[in-house]
């Protein structure tokens, strides 16, 4: 679909920049190239680039699926994580070049790192903690560490993105993509071990009540 509006043309732009520059190597003069305005234009929409990035990962990652899956508290819990697990899988795949880019320079740019990481990975960790407590309060999920939750389900969807779609890895992950987001979520809802009745005691007689 077309950009309806010089903001999102900008946004769009941002995301293809980004991606084949990475943050550092991406200028605003290229961006605004890039979608067919002058820099003050840009400027004008977002201040300057950091805000444009943030913006960019709000518009383009998972963030807004977040928020819908926290927003819709008629549908259950798993139904809901499931659907933010698929359309997560398939961000992370589509957004590949942008974070193989972006992992590469943070190595070598601790400072642009930390702007990195507070503009994107950081607030969905932020979102996804909030989700993760709000299906606690609702007694819908053990009341596990939510942060420790969220974080172990951006890291199984991170993990097989980045060794199958970054790096030739391809031998690690064998499977279809959606039968590889279906383990996730089994291991993530129910745990790994099984789960044990207590045995019933015994009476008297030594028959089990």
């Amino acid at each position: 679909m077309e950009p309806s509006s010089t903001h999102d043309r900008i946004l769009e732009a941002a995301l293809k920049v980004f991606s084949r520059h990475g943050y550092t190597g991406a200028t605003t003069k290229a961006i605004a190239r890039e979608a067919g305005v002058n820099e003050v234009t840009l400027f004008r929409h977002f201040g300057n680039k950091q805000k444009l990035f943030t913006e960019m990962i709000n518009r383009y990652s998972a963030l807004p699926h977040i928020e819908a899956a926290r927003a819709d508290r008629r549908t259950p819990f798993e139904k809901r994580i499931r659907e933010l697990a698929g359309r997560a899988m398939r961000l992370l795949e589509e957004r590949r070049e942008l974070i193989a880019i972006l992992l590469s320079e943070g190595s070598r740019h601790p400072k642009q790192a930390k702007l990195i990481l507070e503009g994107g990975p950081a607030r969905i960790l932020e979102r996804l903690t909030l989700f993760f407590e709000e299906a606690q309060t609702t007694g819908e999920i053990r009341g596990l560490d939510p942060q420790c939750t969220a974080r172990a389900f951006m890291g199984m969807m991170f993990f097989y993105v980045i060794f199958q779609k970054i790096m030739p890895g391809e031998t690690l992950f064998p499977t279809d993509p959606k039968r590889v987001e279906n383990t996730f979520i089994e291991i993530l809802l129910r745990g790994l071990l099984p789960i044990r009745t207590k045995p019933k005691s015994k009476d008297s007689s030594g028959r089990r009540k």
